[in-house]
């Protein structure tokens, strides 16, 4: 093999250190040259130590300017051109459509995954912008040796769209590092601790959880409702503050290390109204906590409902509180037992080698 160099293209330093770190450490074991392609944050020095080299762009997720857009395809067109990768592998939106276009023109081998569509292909979505993202989807992504899709549905969705590319796989989501979140005693704790952790967003079911925990709080004086995240809706930020303020919730912010609050928790719970494999989900089943959330695709194959976790029906308060007090009325034994049967679903069915296994094979099979 005389080309070794792999190119990640991604919109988040977490979106690789966290979740494909272990990718990373395989290909670089295996003498890979690994470039990575990232707006800065504070994982990128982590992985230029372990002896990637970082290529710095600047992006908006979740902007639409088409002329801070078209920036970034200038600058992947020459970073392409200029490390001459074997393989592009692209993660999350931007990424997978403006570094396949770019990655296809100058006819670079690359490897798209769909970590989710986003907002984008919801009922309620605009349909002219749905309309421009299955034209870029299909000049993006149609010479891309492999599209990996992280649920079933989203595959679906792009056959009904007729988005195809040379092949398609189904991954169990990114996989989750069975040893990094290793398996913890279930806590005895007094008070039930409800954890969510991620982006506090309209989309990730914040308003509804936040509604929740107001009427469970009232409820039930030895329950606590913790958020781990952040926000970029001044809106939300203020609610939040406000009801932290008055006891109702525990706003921790924004955390790097998760884990031990993953630990501490009794339950985690996970309100989304759409996903692509909830990683957050997969972390907190493996190390052994029950898991409640919304029965959508992305979260309910994480689940064997009223097994390892409670499923509600999405968008929905009623239901959601009906989950959250099924839960809190359910004894620590059995709680214990959903931990546990949570923990061997997640190393027999979601084990991140599964997912490292696959793209090593697709790497080592270009030509």
């Amino acid at each position: 093999m005389d080309n070794k160099k792999v190119l990640f293209l991604v919109n988040h330093d977490v979106v690789i250190y966290n979740f494909r770190l272990e990718l990373v450490e395989y290909l670089i074991n295996e003498g890979f040259e690994v470039h990575i392609s990232s707006p800065k944050g504070e994982k990128i020095d982590r992985l230029i130590e372990l002896g990637c080299i970082y290529h710095e762009i600047d992006m908006d997720r979740r902007g639409t300017n088409i002329f801070k857009d078209i920036n970034i395809i200038k600058e992947y067109f020459t970073l392409v051109k200029k490390i001459k990768p074997r393989v592009v592998l692209t993660y999350t939106i931007k990424p997978n459509i403006y570094g396949g276009l770019v990655s296809r023109i100058q006819k670079i081998p690359y490897l798209t995954n769909i970590t989710g569509l986003g907002s984008s292909f919801t009922p309620s979505s605009s349909p002219i912008l749905k309309g421009i993202l299955k034209f870029l989807y299909k000049i993006s992504l149609k010479k891309s040796k492999c599209i990996f899709f992280q649920n079933k549905e989203n595959s679906e969705m792009f056959d009904k769209l007729q988005i195809s590319a040379e092949q398609s796989k189904l991954l169990p989501g990114s996989g989750v590092n069975t040893e990094r979140f290793a398996y913890a005693e279930y806590p005895k704790n007094k008070d039930v601790n409800i954890y969510y952790f991620g982006r506090l967003m309209e989309e990730k079911g914040t308003y509804e959880l936040l509604k929740a925990a107001k009427s469970v709080t009232e409820k039930y004086n030895n329950v606590k409702f913790h958020l781990v995240g952040f926000s970029e809706d001044e809106k939300l930020t203020k609610i939040i503050e406000k009801m932290h303020n008055e006891n109702v919730i525990i706003y921790h912010g924004y955390q790097t290390d998760i884990n031990k609050y993953i630990i501490d928790s009794d339950v985690v719970v996970q309100p989304s109204h759409h996903e692509g494999m909830s990683n957050v989900l997969l972390e907190a089943a493996s190390t052994g906590r029950p898991v409640i959330a919304s029965n959508i695709p992305g979260c309910k194959e994480i689940i064997e409902n009223n097994q390892t976790g409670i499923l509600f029906e999405p968008k929905n308060i009623e239901s959601l509180i009906n989950a959250l007090e099924e839960f809190i009325n359910i004894p620590i034994e059995r709680r214990t037992l959903m931990g546990k049967l949570g923990r061997q679903k997640m190393i027999r069915e979601f084990s991140r080698g599964i997912v490292v296994q696959e793209y090593m094979e697709q790497i080592f099979n270009i030509n």
